[in-house]
């Protein structure tokens, strides 16, 4: 499980909800991932946007599976630090 703490005083918090996560595959994986990172003042989400990602990779052994799962979620992170940095969020919590 992941949390937040809301520091005293926050008008905005961000939250990032993971909407679907899902792997398939025999010899031949590939993991998607949807999640949504929103701005919310005052009960109300002042700005949205879907964060989706996908990476395909061959199954030898585990340690390629955790390297995948890796590589995903800095494919996230990255695209999660590219809108907080974007013009259209700073606008809205500043």
């Amino acid at each position: 499980a992941a949390g937040y703490k809301v520091a005293d005083g926050a008008a905005t918090q961000v939250v990032v909800d993971v909407n679907t996560f899902f792997m398939d595959g025999y010899m031949g994986y590939k993991i998607e991932t949807s999640s949504t990172v929103k701005a919310v003042a005052g009960g109300s989400t002042v700005f949205q946007k879907e964060i989706v990602q996908n990476n395909g990779f061959a199954y030898v052994n585990n340690n390629d599976l955790y390297l995948a799962f890796d590589q995903l979620m800095d494919m996230i992170a990255k695209q999660a630090i590219d809108t907080f940095s974007s013009p259209d969020f700073k606008a809205v919590v500043q």
